[in-house]
């Protein structure tokens, strides 16, 4: 699929090939430093950091908010255009016949012009001016910067392609917020798929038998799943009637629907995105630590959304302060104005996809509705006509498709089979853009009850978990799954004649605050015991989020820990390590029937020492372990061996999970979901789980030799590969976040030295993310093309699973503010170096701000304002506190001085020095002239 769009983007055959080759030159697009924009008559700052994440302020939310969607189109115009055509179905207008299915789901789907209007005319409106703030800013830098200059400021990709951006629309940013709260929050959708694996296995085995091995495959809840929500010392187990109706136990009819168009569609779409960079919905870990279970006595979180890999980066840090009580930062998403994940002065808080189910297919019974056979679908009795609308897809280098659009009752028809339809249904339907507002508020919220009461009003499945500067921590599982109507089967289509319909009402929102177990953490796993699985997950008794809180439960948790724990789950495959749960049973049953194979004892004690990862280190790890091997391919055949015969040419429905269960059953005669049948057809577990280790050792010994300690595959490799300009970076493959944020809440420096306000609490944060801040690629005529600085700057960064600082100024650097802003010098012998900021706070006080790059890891140093330069060095004159390297290297500290005292330090020739140790001080490492 890759490959073909390239091909596609290439437009004129040889064009690129011939004509745009890598130049060996940067294009400096973003550079350190300030932009002045002026707002109606406001003035406003765009700061870069070394980094080139942008840092504004401003006055008002039109000068922030106009200014954001200016430094946004700087960096990511290209990745506008792209969102806004994934968002609206028009790729194909661009990039030919293979982005057609993606056009067609968009299309089918999504809004009309006039829907979208509505949505937005429904906003607040302080929502809808920040919506036309960030709008007019996109258009600012079109017509003030590319538009002059469209030779060195259009990306490369437009040359490419032969286009020009339009005018970005309210409508673009409305129908691409739409787009991004479905990729993450949207839950469930799967009943058709599972309509006809039960279809099969009625066909199979007759239709009570067969509902009993759906059941097995596809159980609305297992108890002994990981949660989220503690069941003891805790705020908010679900309560209340639930969609989890263990009276369905007679299977419903047999539903003659073919899925497989729609599905391939579906499937194209995705694809499509994921080639081109648009985010789809994938998994995302996070915790949170209580100051009692954190080993410095403060709250402490950390953020991983699992985006995916892809070219443009996916993510665009923002520093935003201003306006209406914004002082905000963290990563957003090119298109839509809010800080989704992020860190204020008061509070942190990170987002993953959660479990509550919000779509439901409907079949529907066609009919006669006056203009011809299929024209209508019966619903309560009456023959009622589709809404219908007629979309043209424009297709590069093809005639136009011509796309007939109809919806029912229930919403858009996605697939018409015989005499039935069938449509989809979902909760958050013409309502989607509304999840704008509450991120917003979670932007400014200063408590955790301003958060949830945002948390409240989010309408798709998204968990949040929260820290603060006074020690809360929380959890919520946000959005409204509707409830189902009772004596129908939730996992499957409903019937779309009037008789399914929902009742009404939503299932309550799970959450914990301050739960006395200290931490609470969340990998997409189900959030409270009696939660039931939505139809297209199976949450079950053996989780990923179990190696989460292996760590998390076993002691004081360190700053250290909070780096070293996604190092750790890097190294373990998607589902975490299945062999925690099953693991045990297979070990019994070797040593209780002895497998014959001559590699087996082997194999058997490479098995015993493994620790269950796939591979030993995240960082330097070439091959995966032999144990990863051995486990994953006796899976694999315990699998076949155990569930093939029932399940047939639908054996990929099995589970390590659906295992477990029925080995618990079978061996300790209870489980919690206790299967329909014996599995094992009378043959003792024990004996067939040896007989699939001997055969897993035999297939191994035919691919790989006969020394079990070579039995590795090679660790694969994540590459980020443009639509365009192919291969940009790679990272070896690991189970890892896009993004990662480290927050430590409320930091307390002791008052005297004359560094600090007594009482005022310092948080540190770090971040990383895969490639960089920029995407721009300048056209280099006539040789090639051109890189900004900051469009992978990061890369070897994150390979390292290392971070910069996650900076919030609490006031502008230097050129804004009369203070200072500047770089240390490493000493002449070298040294480490890095950044210093000084800003002036709201109440006249001064804040610095030192971040030192390349310190031993661990290592305290003695930091002071002296009197002279770093050619001429003098006296101190200002203390300031130690700096502390944490684990990679990399130490940030902030600390505040009166005005009296930064006027001491301006008044004439002064630089900064870090020293090369804490005690006695040491010669100076890297130095700053304060100028």
């Amino acid at each position: 699929m890759k490959q073909r769009l390239l091909w596609l983007a290439l437009v004129a055959g040889a064009l690129l090939a011939t004509l745009f080759l890598p130049a060996s030159a940067t294009a400096a697009n973003t550079t350190t430093g300030f932009t002045t924009l002026v707002v109606q008559g406001e003035t406003v700052q765009i700061y870069r950091d070394q980094f080139g994440i942008p840092h504004i302020w401003a006055a008002t939310n039109r000068g922030l908010f106009e200014a954001y969607g200016y430094a946004v189109a700087q960096d990511r115009l290209w990745q506008l255009e792209l969102n806004r055509r994934a968002a609206r179905g028009t790729l194909a207008e661009i990039f030919g016949a293979s982005q057609v299915n993606a056009d067609r789901y968009a299309r089918t789907v999504g809004y009309t012009d006039a829907e979208l209007d509505r949505q937005y005319a429904a906003l607040p409106s302080e929502v809808q001016g920040i919506f036309q703030a960030y709008t007019d800013g996109i258009n600012r830098y079109l017509t003030q910067v590319v538009a002059p200059d469209p030779l060195t400021k259009l990306p490369f990709e437009f040359h490419a392609l032969g286009i020009t951006p339009a005018p970005w629309t309210l409508r673009d940013s409305v129908a691409f917020g739409a787009f991004m709260v479905r990729r993450f929050g949207e839950i469930g959708g799967r009943e058709l798929t599972n309509q006809a694996f039960l279809n099969s296995l009625i066909a199979q085995h007759g239709q009570q038998a067969a509902y009993g091995i759906f059941n097995d495959a596809r159980w609305i809840n297992d108890p002994d799943a990981p949660i989220t929500v503690p069941t003891s010392g805790a705020i908010g187990s679900l309560r209340g009637k639930t969609e989890a109706d263990t009276s369905l136990e007679s299977a419903p009819p047999a539903v003659d629907i073919d899925p497989s168009e729609w599905e391939r569609v579906v499937q194209d779409a995705r694809q499509s995105w994921e080639a081109l960079g648009v985010p789809t919905k994938l998994g995302s870990y996070g915790w949170v630590v209580s100051p009692g279970k954190s080993a410095n006595g403060h709250a402490m979180l950390y953020g991983g959304p699992q985006m995916g890999f892809s070219t443009p980066e996916v993510l665009h840090l923002v520093q935003l302060t201003g306006g209406n009580g914004f002082n905000v930062t963290g990563m957003a998403f090119a298109g839509a104005p809010p800080v989704l994940i992020g860190r204020n002065e008061q509070i942190a808080w990170t987002s993953t996809t959660a479990t509550g189910d919000n779509l439901d297919h409907y079949v529907e019974t066609l009919c006669d509705a006056g203009a011809g056979a299929g024209s209508g679908y019966l619903y309560k009795g009456v023959c009622t006509a589709y809404e219908q609308r007629v979309e043209l897809i424009n297709v590069r280098g093809a005639s136009a498709v011509t796309l007939p659009v109809l919806r029912s009752v229930h919403g858009p028809v996605v697939s018409v089979s015989g005499s039935v339809a069938v449509s989809q249904k979902r909760a958050h339907w013409q309502r989607e853009v509304q999840a704008i507002t509450p991120f917003l508020t979670f932007d400014r919220a200063k408590s955790v009850g301003e958060f949830e009461v945002a948390a409240r009003q989010i309408i798709t499945s998204h968990n949040f978990l929260y820290a603060d500067n006074s020690g809360n921590i929380a959890y919520w599982q946000a959005g409204q799954p509707p409830i189902r109507p009772q004596g129908f089967d939730p996992r499957l289509p409903f019937p779309g004649d009037g008789s399914a319909e929902w009742p009404g009402g939503v299932l309550p929102m799970p959450r914990s605050i301050n739960p006395t177990q200290g931490w609470l953490a969340n990998w997409n796993n189900k959030p409270s015991v009696d939660y039931p699985n939505p139809d297209d997950q199976n949450q079950g008794k053996q989780n990923r989020l179990l190696d989460l809180a292996a760590r998390l439960s076993a002691g004081p948790v360190s700053l250290a820990d909070m780096h070293d724990i996604p190092k750790d789950i890097a190294r373990v495959k998607a589902l975490g390590r299945e062999a925690r749960t099953l693991k045990p049973y297979l070990l019994a049953a070797l040593d209780a029937v002895p497998p014959i194979h001559p590699l087996a004892a082997q194999a058997h004690a490479a098995l015993q020492a493994w620790d269950g990862s796939a591979i030993a280190d995240a960082v330097t790890s070439t091959t995966t372990l032999p144990g990863e091997v051995i486990f994953s391919t006796w899976l694999d055949r315990m699998l076949a061996n155990t569930f093939a015969d029932e399940l047939g040419s639908r054996l990929n429905e099995a589970s390590s999970n659906m295992l477990l269960h029925v080995l618990d059953y079978a061996l300790t005669g209870t489980s919690g979901v206790r299967p329909s049948r014996d599995y094992f057809n009378g043959l003792p577990p024990l004996a067939v789980m040896s007989a699939s280790f001997d055969q897993a050792v035999a297939l191994l010994a035919g691919q790989l030799g006969t020394d079990v300690t070579t039995w590795a595959t090679a660790r694969g490799e994540t590459v980020f590969t443009h639509p365009i300009l192919g291969r940009v970076a790679s990272i070896p493959q690991s189970n890892r976040s896009t993004y990662g944020q480290i927050v430590v809440m409320g930091m307390n420096h002791e008052p005297g030295g004359g560094y600090d306000n007594p009482g005022w609490r310092q948080t540190t944060d770090e971040t990383i993310f895969t490639l960089g801040q920029s995407s721009f690629v300048q056209l280099v005529p006539p040789t090639g093309f051109a890189l900004d600085p900051h469009y992978k700057d990061l890369n070897d960064i994150y390979r390292r699973f290392e971070y910069i600082p996650m900076r919030l100024f609490l006031g502008l650097p230097a050129r804004a503010s009369g203070a200072y802003s500047g770089q240390l010098t490493p000493s002449a012998s070298g040294g480490p170096g890095g950044s210093v900021h000084v800003v002036r706070a709201v109440n006249g006080d001064y804040q610095v701000t030192v971040t030192v790059y390349g310190l031993q890891p661990g290592s305290s140093h003695a930091m002071h304002f002296h009197r002279g330069s770093c050619a001429v060095q003098g006296p101190v004159i200002q203390p300031l506190p130690p700096i502390v390297a944490n684990g990679v290297g990399i130490a940030t500290v902030r600390a505040w001085l009166s005005a009296s005292q930064w006027a001491t330090i301006a008044n004439g020739p002064t630089y900064l020095n870090i020293h090369a140790q804490l005690n006695p001080p040491g010669d100076g490492i890297t130095c700053a002239d304060i100028q």
